[in-house]
């Protein structure tokens, strides 16, 4: 199994959603009404069994100082409601939300994750991840990932003045935002190579672990499936794409229907 990476056992019948890279910010956006209308479509699923929330969700989040509690308070009472349906929410730290234990583990009863995740649904096995750590050739990137989660830092991204830590976010999350949107420009081509390539690279694990089936990952602003062959083998790679140029992609696991692209409305549609 690849070091760091943690399995949960889900139920035989399930159904999850994934979503990644949805970049809250500003109320007047389009996509905020988007993904509050989605919550509200997934608060109404009664079958619904597990919410996967992959990463950049908001386009800044830090902790739990009450900028953002507040900020995004719309958000936080759909997801208390579809949390206390039953259904279980899972996090991924992004890299424009970090330190989430502190209330979304804590207060929101989610189960966060700073890292890769596999789970086993039924005889189907996934693995999610952020997917900010693919490009292994990206070393300052991962350097400042690493940093800003050093525990040094992390007690001050905690304790410093609020009015500090939400500028600071704010001015990195623009930044990262921009960077990351390169991807979706001149670097498209390279992008898609990666995550073909992590694709073999976790067919060549199965050799010391359990088969992986799917991959589920955000991150590059790319909509991305693609079945990967490899030594006979075959893993689907799955990019959640992002919300930031209008779309609302959700994918989908049932135990009914399979995995699949989610054509959502909300109840009253």
């Amino acid at each position: 199994m690849n070091p760091g990476v943690v399995c949960g056992t889900l139920g035989f019948m399930y159904r999850a959603l994934f979503v990644s890279d949805v970049h809250l910010d500003k109320s007047t956006d389009e996509r905020w009404t988007s993904f509050l209308e989605f919550l509200i479509y997934a608060r109404s699923q009664s079958d619904l069994t597990d919410l996967f929330l992959v990463g950049d969700i908001f386009d800044a989040w830090v902790s739990d100082h009450r900028f953002f509690i507040k900020k995004y308070q719309p958000f936080i009472e759909v997801l208390r409601d579809i949390s206390d349906n039953g259904v279980q929410i899972h996090y991924f730290e992004g890299n424009h939300d970090m330190h989430l234990h502190e209330f979304w583990e804590a207060h929101m009863g989610c189960k966060v994750y700073v890292g890769p995740q596999e789970f086993e649904y039924e005889k189907l096995r996934v693995r999610v991840e952020h997917g900010d750590q693919v490009d292994e050739e990206d070393k300052g990137y991962l350097f400042l990932r690493s940093f800003l989660r050093a525990k040094p830092i992390k007690w001050i991204l905690q304790n410093a003045p609020e009015t500090f830590v939400v500028g600071l976010t704010q001015k990195a999350s623009a930044s990262s935002r921009a960077y990351t949107a390169n991807y979706k420009t001149l670097k498209e081509e390279r992008a898609r190579k990666l995550m073909y390539e992590h694709g073999v690279q976790l067919l060549d694990m199965n050799n010391e672990a359990p088969a992986i089936d799917i991959v589920i990952l955000g991150h590059v602003h790319i909509k991305y499936d693609e079945i990967v062959t490899a030594k006979s083998e075959q893993i689907r790679v799955v990019n959640l794409g992002t919300w930031l140029d209008g779309s609302t992609h959700v994918f989908e696991l049932d135990s009914n229907k399979g995995a699949r692209w989610l054509q959502w409305q909300t109840p009253n549609q």
